[in-house]
């Protein structure tokens, strides 16, 4: 028995494979100016770029639906690299374990789960609206809408820097590595 019948389903004819067809057009994500399927994220490189186009994004606006997917991205373009299996475990497990990645898995998982467990805890801090009160631009201040993170040993990242030093630092294993950019 085939899958369809045991599914209680008919065998799709060339109307239903049409309709499909047109249905996973649909599904088609625009990033920036050319069609890209989700399952074109197949390998290392397609989610680097993702991280990229995540890190253009936080750029232009550090919302925190920007900064969520850049992270995630981030630290699972590792798991594109194992699934490639061109890179040995040892040379992956020295990423993994870089501080930079911990930094970038800390971020991302506080993000996905809420918080830490195998890891101390880092909080999100924002700097922006008012300085002691008065409203930004009233003070002689340089202050700007900035993301930050803060580590339990008094580690403080700020968010766009820190995207931008974390692509920088895949794309160096990457070359390092023979990974296609």
């Amino acid at each position: 028995m085939d899958r369809a019948a045991a599914l209680g389903q008919p065998n799709p004819d060339r109307a239903d494979i049409e309709r499909i067809e047109r249905m996973l057009r649909h599904c088609m994500v625009l990033a920036r100016g050319a069609e890209v399927s989700f399952f074109e994220l197949t390998d290392a490189t397609e989610m680097l770029r993702k991280a990229k186009r995540e890190l253009a994004r936080i750029q232009s606006d550090a919302s925190v639906d920007h900064v969520y997917n850049f992270f995630v991205t981030a630290y699972h373009v590792i798991d594109y690299v194992k699934e490639g299996g061109s890179v040995s475990r040892e040379e992956l497990q020295a990423l993994r374990t870089d501080w930079m990645i911990q930094y970038c898995a800390d971020v991302c998982n506080k993000a996905k789960h809420m918080r830490l467990t195998r890891r101390d805890d880092v909080t999100p801090v924002r700097f922006s609206g008012t300085v002691g009160g008065a409203p930004i631009g009233m003070l002689p201040l340089n202050a700007t809408d900035e993301r930050w993170v803060m580590w339990q040993d008094g580690t403080y990242v700020e968010m766009v820097s820190f995207a931008r030093a974390t692509v920088v630092r895949l794309e160096q294993f990457f070359i390092a590595n023979k990974i296609p950019l």
